[in-house]
């Protein structure tokens, strides 16, 4: 796992997904932690990457003075803020008990900038090195070593006289030097041909498909959507495409509590009462859409005191990929 996760720990040892940054979309969980009459609980969120989970923040749950509800209703919603930000907020009956925001530790630059400095380093001094002399330079620094350039006076040698000579006698003047040949000419060297260098044509980006998930709760024996989760479904279809999906699946499920023959219709009624809810809200499902109910034949939890988990609905919706890279 390579992509930023945050978990919720509903049970012991048990977590469930409340943001992910590959989908960047709101995330609530509800909370199964909370029994009943409890006087104080702790939720603690988890950050997960490449396989490591470590604790991120906890929020402190005290029932208010003056509650009477069995089993206290419990929600955490999340939303990214940024890249490494994400906004929290704890629910308490429909009501907001609390709310922070976390940042993410992000990746460290340090692999990357250790072998750019190294770059760097190598680029000046290759720049700072000394190059070698070309070819013209050569032979202007041998032509003044040896004979006199063109358009100096040469410098005379001077006279010799023998000792015994009288002082009338003519000075010998020494031997001319014979003319210095001139350089043999070398043939011109060849030009090389620039080399053509035909850019690469990019590799078109591999987009995969989009796909989007959404559980919705019910009230025991009821098939009717609760307020919240009406709220949760339009905030769901305002981001999804506006294209029709690929594969829409939407399954219905209920509590192992009461009678089995009404468990699959109860839980074939939730399913419908999604789909046109989503229908309502103008989200395309396809020609290949999918409303099932199971009945109570995939139960999250057989705890009796956690069935609430058990009646929902199963949202699941994906669309061809975009044309972005």
């Amino acid at each position: 796992m390579s992509h930023n996760v945050l978990s919720v720990e509903i049970e012991h040892t048990r977590y469930k997904t409340l943001l992910d940054d590959r989908k960047r979309v709101d995330g609530s969980v509800r909370l199964t932690t909370i029994q009943a009459h409890q006087n104080r609980a702790v939720i603690s969120v988890y950050h997960e990457r490449q396989g490591k989970r470590s604790p991120i923040t906890d929020f402190e749950f005290i029932p208010p003075r003056g509650t009477s509800e069995e089993f206290p209703d419990l929600r955490l919603e999340g939303s990214w803020t940024g890249k490494n930000h994400a906004h929290l907020r704890l629910f308490h009956n429909g009501r907001l008990y609390a709310e922070r925001s976390v940042r993410l530790a992000g990746r460290s630059l340090l692999p990357v900038a250790i072998p750019l400095g190294l770059l760097l380093l190598l680029g000046g001094l290759w720049l700072m090195w000394p190059s070698p002399p070309t070819e013209t330079e050569a032979r202007s620094r041998t032509a003044t070593r040896g004979a006199p350039v063109a358009g100096e006076a040469a410098t005379e040698s001077p006279r010799t006289r023998p000792p015994d000579a009288r002082p009338d006698q003519p000075v010998d003047e020494p031997p001319a030097a014979p003319p210095a040949a001139p350089p043999a000419e070398q043939p011109p060297a060849a030009t090389e041909a620039p080399a053509t260098v035909t850019p690469e044509s990019p590799e078109p980006g591999i987009s995969e498909p989009r796909e989007y998930e959404l559980v919705v709760y019910f009230r025991p024996d009821s098939a009717q959507i609760t307020a919240h989760a009406a709220q949760e479904l339009r905030a769901f279809a305002a981001q999804l495409p506006t294209t029709p999906a690929t594969y829409s699946r939407i399954s219905g499920h209920a509590a192992l509590a009461g009678p089995p023959a009404g468990r699959l219709p109860l839980s074939r009624q939730r399913a419908e009462a999604v789909s046109a809810k989503l229908l309502t809200a103008g989200v395309q499902l396809g020609s290949d859409v999918q409303v099932r109910g199971f009945g109570a034949e995939q139960p999250l939890t057989r705890n009796p005191e956690l069935q609430d988990e058990n009646r929902r609905v199963e949202v699941e919706l994906r669309y061809p990929p975009s044309n972005r890279r």
